[in-house]
């Protein structure tokens, strides 16, 4: 049902890298999935959420050849996106968009993957909206619309390094919390202090 709405996936999923090739035949190297240490995959998959459809498709025209984009046109699809594409690395959200907006939309992403880096991008500058898109989402990134392919592809690039700190981190933490299951159980070298 949603392979209609979000067909790159498919183009691009389980290569460590894309090749972008332009009209005048230089290509480029593009961020996607990466095998990490360790076996599991981690994504540096790029959501894009707006309701006007033209904007998705600047962006997409814009960072294909530096990132895996996809987009959604309402926080509903975002959502969806997120529980059949998923993971993804960033989630980018327009903040005024009809039915959910932005800092609604970010609060759901941030229950369902709460790994993912999120970033408002918006024209809209009420300061509520944007403390509130803050606060509740706890976004990385506030950009203000209009935004230049350099400074969205910095906060991108920022949000990739804090995206794959956070899986990182999680990882160790999983792998201390075995160590103590194991040494509690007896089924490793370590020991437990007695109290």
């Amino acid at each position: 049902m949603l392979r209609g709405v979000f067909p790159a996936r498919t183009a691009y999923a389980g290569r460590q890298k894309n090749t972008a090739v332009s009209a005048d035949g230089s290509s480029e190297q593009r961020v996607g999935r990466s095998a990490r240490p360790g076996g599991s995959d981690m994504t540096n998959q790029i959501l894009f959420v707006d309701d006007d459809r033209r904007a998705l498709d600047g962006y997409k025209r814009l960072l294909r050849s530096v990132f895996e984009v996809e987009t959604a046109s309402s926080g509903m699809q975002g959502l969806a996106a997120i529980q059949v594409l998923g993971p993804f690395a960033v989630v980018v959200s327009d903040m005024r968009m009809t039915g959910m907006n932005g800092a609604e939309f970010l609060a759901r992403v941030r229950e369902l993957a709460p790994q993912t880096v999120r970033i408002v991008l918006t024209g809209y500058r009420d300061l509520n909206r944007a403390i509130e898109a803050v606060n509740d989402g706890q976004i990385f990134r506030y950009l203000n619309k209009p935004c230049g392919k350099d400074e969205l592809v910095s906060a991108i690039r920022l949000g990739l390094v804090r995206y794959q700190s956070n899986a990182e981190d999680g990882e160790l933490i999983k792998e201390a919390k075995h160590r103590r299951l194991d040494a509690a159980r007896g089924d490793s070298c370590e020991t437990i202090p007695l109290k």
